[in-house]
């Protein structure tokens, strides 16, 4: 399980096994939390990019870290998910904004998420779309920089920054 299939140009490299950029740190009255993902193959018969993401936590700083939540996220309509970067914030709401490609389909940039009291190991937003890209990409390589922030301004609003192909350029 290593390369994505986009409907022309080399397969792209699904970068398994790493903790995508990058793991967020929050620090809560209560608590405070860590928010990470990495891709993996969510299908045992066939290759479909996944996104596994977690959420620990520890009860004040210099404490263990425990598992609070985790889940797989597949896209739907059979794309690959992957690239991705979460971020949490004030409230304790997680985004997850992520690279989709497949056959079918050029490289888009989509996101979806979890509201703080939302059942624990869900994810619960709808996924929406963010670009689509209107070429694919000419290399192998692809998303290594995806970035997910929460705006220091009102500490609600989530940034993603990514790339993705227009008319056959890097945008």
């Amino acid at each position: 399980f290593s390369n994505l299939s986009q409907p022309s140009g080399p397969d792209i490299d699904a970068m398994q096994a790493t903790i995508m950029n990058q793991a967020q740190f929050r620090k809560f009255d209560d608590h405070n939390s860590v928010v990470f993902n990495f891709v993996v193959n969510t299908d045992t018969t066939n290759e479909l990019a996944g996104i596994r993401w977690y959420e620990l936590r520890q009860t004040g700083d210099g404490q263990p870290w425990v598992k609070h939540q985790e889940g797989t996220y597949t896209a739907p309509e059979g794309r690959h998910a992957f690239g991705a970067s979460m971020g949490i914030d004030g409230a304790g709401n997680i985004a997850i904004a992520y690279s989709s490609v497949s056959t079918n389909e050029s490289i888009s940039l989509r996101y979806t998420g979890r509201f703080h009291d939302d059942p624990v190991n869900t994810i619960t937003a709808l996924e929406e779309l963010i670009v689509l890209s209107t070429s694919d990409n000419p290399a192998n390589r692809y998303a290594d920089y995806s970035h997910l922030t929460v705006d220091p301004s009102n500490d609600s609003d989530f940034w993603f920054v990514s790339e993705y192909f227009n008319n056959g350029a890097r945008s």
